[in-house]
């Protein structure tokens, strides 16, 4: 992609003829990526590996403000691991907690509608959106509220019909575009698929069996289960609103395996352990079910092999 846009620029120069040499500022244009979405976009959680010490520093200090701005953008988020890795001029918008609403024309706290910070030229846009707020019942289990993520729970079937029905894929269509239309000249749109959390199967669950469940309820399936069944079916969704709407869907389904979900060894993990902390918000702050420093790495890895930007 880099390669390909130095080459259009040198082109141009020479059909100008030596005569008409471009300006320093035009022949040094960078690309333009710019990134909307919730907190997996924002980078909310990617400040340490699975039980590691947070550093708050990778933050904008002023989108990690309780109560007032929470979006906490995070220089290792993967959008900036992709710009970096591009030379490219990053515009984030995301913000942690933000559902397609907040996309398209609801300010979040003190943050503006994400569209109204798009820039009309970029030349790709990229987000994750549609997992808030139904993801919910995923961090009732971490916080060990066993009664609100059973599978037969009111929490888990609003949830998961969220999923099934029409409302979500509506909503993502309005979002997707909208981004087309504030962002007309793209040459690409990026949909980025959730990151699974949770392990394939029981025998993979490791330090994650003090928390979930992975023996079904009577007549029903396990905790296990259910949280890998809630990741699949937004990213089905996710899918089929991209393909409509003429976005390329990353799939990251792949990118979790035995050993780094958040339930393996710290350090090798792509998405932080669970916590039975996580609505006491320990330090202000916490990252069940978010990706780590390395599962933004990895995100990053497969964004730009699927959308062919090496």
């Amino acid at each position: 992609m880099k390669k390909a846009l130095q080459t259009l620029i040198l082109a141009g120069v020479l059909a100008l003829g030596l005569g008409a040499i471009a300006s320093p500022a035009s022949a040094t244009s960078q690309l333009k990526i710019d990134a909307l979405g919730d907190s997996f976009t924002s980078g909310y959680g990617a400040d340490s590996e699975k039980w590691g010490a947070p550093n708050y520093n990778v933050y904008d200090q002023s989108t990690r403000i309780k109560d007032v701005n929470e979006c906490h953008r995070s220089t290792t988020a993967y959008p900036q691991v992709i710009a970096n890795q591009l030379g490219a001029d990053l515009n984030s918008a995301a913000c942690a907690g933000a559902e397609t609403d907040n996309i398209i024309d609801t300010p979040q706290r003190t943050s503006p509608p994400q569209i109204d910070v798009l820039r009309s030229d970029a030349d790709i846009v990229m987000l994750t959106a549609g997992g808030n707020p139904s993801f919910m019942p995923l961090f009732e289990c971490a916080a060990g509220q066993a009664q609100k993520c059973r599978p037969s729970s009111a929490a888990y079937q609003n949830a998961l019909a969220d999923y099934t029905d029409e409302s979500l894929g509506v909503r993502l269509d309005a979002t997707y575009q909208a981004i087309k239309q504030k962002a007309p000249n793209a040459q690409k749109y990026l949909a980025v698929g959730y990151i699974p959390f949770m392990p394939r199967n029981a025998l993979e669950i490791g330090t994650c069996a003090a928390y979930i469940s992975t023996v079904p309820y009577p007549g029903e399936i396990s905790e296990l289960t259910m949280t890998n069944n809630m990741v699949k079916a937004v990213n089905n969704v996710v899918k089929s609103a991209a393909e409509r709407n003429g976005f390329t869907y990353i799939d990251l389904a792949g990118l979790v395996n035995s050993y780094n979900s958040a339930c393996g060894a710290p350090g090798k993990t792509l998405a932080h352990a669970i916590r039975t902390d996580f609505l006491v918000n320990e330090g202000g702050y916490n990252y069940s079910f978010h990706p780590t420093i390395n599962g933004h790495k990895a995100m990053a890895n497969a964004i730009m092999t699927q959308a062919g930007l090496r």
